[in-house]
């Protein structure tokens, strides 16, 4: 599973975290691991 946390929007990302545990929200790891990604592209691009 990727860590949201290692992302520069982790604080919104730990509030989906949250959201499995507490059941309230449908895919929000599947919203953060895309999220994760796009940031993985971003500073490949950079480099």
């Amino acid at each position: 599973a990727v860590s949201c946390d290692s992302t520069s929007n982790n604080q919104q990302c730990s509030n989906r975290r949250l959201g499995i545990v507490f059941g309230r929200l449908q895919r929000p790891q599947q919203q953060c691991r895309r999220h994760h990604q796009g940031l993985l592209k971003e500073r490949r691009a950079g480099e």
